[in-house]
């Protein structure tokens, strides 16, 4: 399974039980090619935080699929934490699961510390792209 983003190709194995795709807006494109050819019978679960209702968009979805939608509704995206506060309750899937995050840098690099730290998700198996960033000028290594 090869998955296509702005940073180059990565390597992803398709024989995980579940995959979790959490982004924004700007991760909707590659949410959707993640969707495409992820195996059938994985569980995904995807969380996308958009602007709005109108920002939503039709998205492949096979019967092992469950997309949240979270909306700012006018709370500007730099500021949100609505994927954060998604995290509380959420269940992922049972068994070896792939974790793939793609949002305002510092946000992606928070949400893998989370898994990592609170559910002992292994790195390797977390892909966390930070896709911009909400202050340009700042330096935010790992």
């Amino acid at each position: 399974l090869a998955v296509g983003g702005p940073r180059g190709s990565f390597q992803v194995a398709d024989d995980y039980d579940g995959y979790v795709l959490i982004g924004d807006e700007t991760a909707l494109p590659a949410i959707a090619r993640w969707l495409e050819i992820l195996p059938e019978e994985a569980e995904v679960q995807v969380l996308i935080e958009v602007a709005d209702e109108a920002e939503r968009q039709d998205l492949p979805q096979g019967d092992n699929v469950r997309i949240q939608w979270l909306e700012r509704n006018g709370f500007p995206a730099a500021s949100s934490s609505l994927l954060e506060d998604a995290l509380v309750d959420f269940e992922a899937p049972e068994g070896d699961v792939f974790y793939w995050i793609a949002t305002e840098s510092r946000r992606a690099r928070m949400m893998r510390k989370f898994f990592e730290g609170h559910h002992a998700v292994p790195r390797d198996w977390i892909r966390s792209t930070g896709y911009w960033k909400a202050h340009p000028d700042d330096t935010d290594g790992d």
